[in-house]
């Protein structure tokens, strides 16, 4: 097998075995799958995974709050993003004033 090939066997299966943090039941359970998940993502040595679990580990309450309910603050970021656009010049406006979640 190649190397780019066990490169790409390597994110799939951490890809996969991520997908059942979605199914857990309990924050704690949640919590401690994604740590044990994120150490065994690392020990695959590749930096793009290894990314990932970076990622996942700095961001896992956000994660665990959403795999629990489903909750995001996407509707505060839009709100934030319109006002940010009303501060910049107005061809800025305009152009940014485009865009559905600004509107």
């Amino acid at each position: 097998m190649e190397a780019s090939d066990l490169q790409t066997a390597k994110a799939w299966t951490a890809k996969k075995h991520l997908r059942h943090l979605w199914a857990m039941t309990s924050m704690d359970t949640a919590r401690d799958y994604a740590i044990a998940w994120a150490r065994a993502a690392k020990d695959t040595g590749f930096k793009p995974v290894i990314a990932v679990a970076d990622l996942v580990l700095n961001h896992l309450d956000q994660i665990i709050n959403f795999a629990r309910n489903s909750v995001t603050n996407a509707g505060a970021e839009g709100i934030n993003l319109k006002n940010a656009a009303e501060l910049v010049n107005p061809p800025e406006r305009l152009l940014l004033s485009n865009f559905s979640c600004l509107s």
